[in-house]
């Protein structure tokens, strides 16, 4: 059965322009994740694709900085702030996505919520 996910976004400088977006996704399924990486660890998150696509990553943070990364399959990424990648056009630049493995360099521990809708 699909499911239609709703997300967005916006970007505003203040006294000038902003730009916003929401988008309707039809999914047909859907995963979110809590996980939960220790200080200096890494931890990988299998995502059960089910044979499907993903066609949106939501990636938020209890912090953000160079010393944490997540790493789709195609190389680390520097989670420097909340990470929306939406569209199987935009995921496939990240390799084929089946494991997310986050990398936390920090001095504390550090949860991750992860939102994946797939095609």
């Amino acid at each position: 059965m699909s499911e239609t996910v709703t997300y967005a976004g916006s970007a505003t400088v203040t006294g000038g322009p902003q730009v916003a977006f929401t988008f309707n996704l039809v999914a047909e399924g859907y995963s979110k994740f809590n996980v939960a990486v220790p200080k200096k660890t890494s931890k990988a998150l299998e995502l059960k694709l089910k044979g499907l696509k993903v066609a949106l990553i939501l990636i938020k943070s209890t912090t953000y900085g160079d010393k944490l990364k997540v790493d789709p399959g195609g190389g680390p990424l520097v989670l420097d702030a909340p990470m929306i990648i939406g569209g199987t056009g935009a995921v496939s630049l990240l390799g084929g996505v089946n494991t997310l493995t986050f990398d936390n360099q920090l001095d504390d521990a550090v949860t991750f919520d992860v939102f994946v809708a797939r095609v």
